[in-house]
């Protein structure tokens, strides 16, 4: 049981630091690929009014990271390791 929760948090880990990383370096590359057209953006003043949108950016709450860890922990624990149980089960017997 220890086992099965030790390596469900290092999934969870691995899968939550797959996917920061993953944001960054598409961040990081969009950055870096972005030209900026400014010659025809400044032309019309009415297409800036009709798409511009005002709000504010939506900040994920930390209680939300950790549902999502404790999901990959139980993602692990009833879904992969009873998966990677019986296929290691089936390869013996063959």
């Amino acid at each position: 049981m220890v086992k099965t929760i030790r390596n469900g948090l290092i999934f969870a880990a691995v899968v939550h630091l797959l996917l920061f990383t993953v944001q960054i370096i598409s961040g990081y590359v969009m950055t870096m690929l972005y030209v900026p057209d400014i010659i025809s953006t400044y032309e019309s003043v009415e297409v800036h009014h009709r798409t511009v949108s005002f709000g504010t950016a939506v900040k994920v709450p930390g209680w939300a990271y950790m549902i999502t860890f404790i999901g990959c922990v139980l993602l692990y624990a009833f879904l992969i390791k009873p998966a990677l149980h019986h296929w290691k089960q089936r390869r013996i017997r063959q």
